[in-house]
């Protein structure tokens, strides 16, 4: 009875209402709408809203294939790894078949309180949160989209064995279901198997990385993520040899992840880093160069470059580069160091140490080379009196 589903709903609408009420209350918000961005969301490459529409429903249609055969798997869908389509394309048009054959018989059972129908509703009202349907997300697709929604499904695929192996579902137990039983439980091994299997892909970074890159070549963020795992362990190892391959190997997956996604300020600071990890310091500066050019109020790139510089001899470019960051920032000890440095080894030693104090102020924890440098410079503080002396 109606009035009984309404009763049951309550405690469920009000835990609901509690949660919209509290959310409003401390997540802060100024009113302005959310601009998602092609690097988290493919669809947003779309050029019209009928394309997306396509990419989207397509995309739900690869959910529903997931559930039933969930090969392969993969821990990212970032731009370009589903490319965008049109409804003349026989994949959207499956798509909108499917999901049009799905509404139409959980519409027509739902009075009849038709259980598939329900597992239909339950799973549609589940995704269509995430689906980037009603708003757009942060995330083109994510297998953990599903999760809550994969319990219509496991309902319906209880429901349809039992219904075609002809069981007596209102009195069905295990005594006399055995072969439903049997059958559901050669199921669950294989969907657990593959789950068991799936888990060693998530080892560690460089191994989920790694298998990351097989399911998800296209994707931009994929070859970014294990370009980023390379350089980490660069520093991770002293073998010579080693360093070079794990080296090139990120220089190939920055510039695969710049090919799909051209500038991208993320990727061209992490290249810099490996680009200074290798040696190559013109690419370095280059990389970081290209971070600037794209974010002028990018302090770290800021900060990278004129450390570059100043350890290539460029100072002038060093000092050039290093005082909008002070600017800024003047408590950004990393640039006070690398411009006290700068002006060091221009022989400028009163401006030098007085940027290496004002950083041993602020941070007094400062590297071994750093304090190794302002040694040298009040060293040559020390004995500027006698050279001016000697000089006269």
């Amino acid at each position: 009875p109606v009035a009984k589903i309404v009763k049951s709903t309550l405690p469920y609408a009000a835990v609901a209402a509690v949660y919209l009420v509290m959310r409003a209350l401390f997540i802060e918000s100024d009113g302005e709408k959310v601009v998602i961005l092609v690097n988290n969301n493919g669809l947003m490459a779309a050029t019209n809203y009928a394309d997306k529409l396509a990419t989207t429903l397509f995309i739900q249609l690869r959910y529903l294939i997931l559930l039933v055969m969930p090969h392969p798997l993969s821990y990212d869908y970032s731009f370009s790894q589903i490319p965008i389509i049109g409804f003349s394309n026989p994949k959207a048009l499956a798509a909108v078949a499917v999901i049009i054959g799905l509404f139409v018989y959980a519409v027509r059972g739902f009075m009849k309180k038709d259980v598939l129908a329900y597992c239909i509703l339950f799973y549609g009202m589940s995704v269509i949160i995430t689906s980037n349907l009603l708003v757009d997300i942060g995330a083109t697709m994510a297998e953990r989209f599903l999760f809550t929604g994969s319990l219509g499904f496991c309902i319906a695929l209880v429901w349809l064995v039992a219904k075609l192996m002809r069981a007596d579902l209102p009195d069905m137990n295990l005594g006399n279901a055995k072969p439903v039983t049997i059958l559901l439980l050669l199921i669950a091994v294989l969907y657990g198997g593959k789950t068991i299997a799936r888990n060693e892909a998530w080892r560690d970074n460089l191994t989920l990385y790694e298998t990351g890159l097989e399911t998800a070549p296209d994707s931009w963020r994929a070859q970014y993520l294990l370009a980023v795992e390379y350089t980490r362990q660069i520093d991770k190892t002293t073998d010579v040899a080693t360093k070079r391959e794990l080296y090139e190997k990120a220089c190939v997956g920055f510039n695969r992840s710049l090919q799909i996604l051209p500038n991208n300020a993320d990727v061209y600071l992490l290249k810099g880093y490996a680009d200074e990890f290798g040696g190559r310091m013109d690419s370095a500066v280059i990389s970081y160069s290209n971070v600037l050019k794209l974010d002028s109020t990018n302090t770290q790139a800021a900060v990278n470059l004129g450390g570059v510089f100043m350890r290539t001899g460029r100072l002038d470019d060093a000092i050039a580069v290093l005082t909008p960051v002070l600017r800024r920032d003047s408590t950004n000890t990393d640039a006070l160091t690398n411009i006290g440095a700068a002006h060091g080894n221009k022989g400028l030693f009163q401006q030098s140490i007085m940027y290496y104090e004002k950083a041993y102020r602020i941070k007094p924890d400062q590297p071994a080379n750093v304090m190794m440098s302002m040694s040298n410079v009040y060293r040559f503080l020390a004995t500027l009196p006698m050279r001016r002396n000697s000089e006269r």
